[in-house]
Order: C-alpha cells, then structure tokens, then sequence
C-alpha cells in the first residue's frame, strides 16, 4: 500500500518536513532507480579500489600493495564507503529529479566534490612514482602530508554526502513510502553540514599540525 504523497511545505531558514518519511518518488519506480543506484555504488567502489591497486602494484610490488591495505584499512574503508554511496545516491537522486522535471544541478556538486575526493585519496601515492622520474624532493613532501591528504580526503566524502542528502530532502527526492532511505534522507542535513565542516576543518588543522610538527 503506498502513501498518500503530500506537496513540500517549507518553514523559516528554508527548512523541509518529509511528511512521515515519505516522498515523491513512485514506488515501482524507487525500485528500478534503487537497483540501478546499487550497482552504481558497486562499481564506483570497486573502480576506486582498483585504481588504488594498480597505482601501488605498478610502483613497488603486489605485496606492498597489502601492506598499505593492512595499514590504512580504516581510512581506506571510509573514503571507497563514501564515494560508492555518493554515486549511488546521485544515480538515484538524477533519475527522480528527471522523472519529475526537476533539473538536477542542484546534485551536480556531489559528483563534483567527489572526484576531489577520489584524487586526494589516491595522491599521496605519488610518493612511490615521482622519486622515478628524478622528483625526491616533491616525493618527500607527500610523504609527510599523506595523513593530511587521507583526512582532505574523508572530509570532503562527508560533506559531499550531506550536501546530496540534504538536496534530496530539499526535493524529497526518495520514495513515497517509508523506507530506509527516507528516513536518512529525512534527518536533519541541513543543521548538520556546518557541523560536518567545522569537524573537517579541525581534522585537517590537527594532521596538518602534525605533518608540520614532526
């Protein structure tokens, strides 16, 4: 049985109710766009995996490949987590807005922020190819700054994420019944980017402090 949908009410700041969770989205239509959103995800996480594999496997060796692995598991975990959502939501997000005659470049910046995020992430492996072609000094440089690239990194997933759901909320851009996404769509994104950005900045500050500090 599907919910009644009821039009966007707005209130003071610009903030948007989700009605119980539930959105404009078609049933039968949230499914296809799920299952294609799904498959998105899983293969932006696997390319982002992947191109992290032949980087390290092309400038040492498939075992170094599993020591960097091992050691950077948690921040890696975050980072391939985080872009795969954020392409899996925009796939979703792209085709509501079309199905509805919505433009969608109010989701284009996720994509945006999410390539940055994607380059910041596999950057500091640059250490490994540059001493190759004659750059140590540069390749020294990212070798202190890897942690503060991880966290540039990290940072810019989390606010690309709450940037999405927060204009998928703003459209209720997610499925007429209640259902998981919606009610993580429906959460309070936009009280809580400045939160996220205020953390990220004090991330960076400290690993910057610490790659400086050494």
């Amino acid at each position: 049985m599907g919910a009644t949908v009821h039009p966007a009410t707005s209130h003071a700041a610009g903030a948007t109710e989700c009605h119980g969770g539930t959105g404009r989205v078609e049933w039968s239509r949230h499914m296809v766009l799920r299952q294609r959103g799904l498959w998105i995800a899983i293969f932006a996480g696997a390319a982002l995996v992947a191109v992290y594999v032949v980087v390290l496997a092309l400038a040492n060796s498939l075992a170094h490949v599993g020591s960097e692995l091992t050691r950077l598991w948690p921040w890696l975990s975050v980072l391939v987590f985080g872009f795969a959502a954020q392409m899996g939501l925009f796939s979703y997000a792209r085709g509501a807005a079309k199905d509805h005659n919505m433009p969608s470049a109010g989701v284009v910046g996720s994509s945006v922020t999410s390539t940055a995020s994607m380059l910041a992430c596999c950057a500091h492996h640059l250490t490994d190819v540059l001493p190759l072609v004659g750059l140590t000094s540069a390749a020294l440089f990212l070798a202190n700054y890897q942690r503060v690239f991880l966290v540039l990194g990290v940072g810019s997933n989390l606010l690309a994420l709450g940037y999405l759901l927060a204009r998928m909320k703003q459209h209720r851009l997610f499925p007429e019944r209640r259902t998981l996404l919606g009610g993580v769509v429906c959460l309070p994104w936009e009280r809580a980017m400045p939160v996220i950005a205020i953390m990220a900045l004090g991330w960076l500050a400290v690993a910057i402090f610490a790659a400086t500090h050494r």
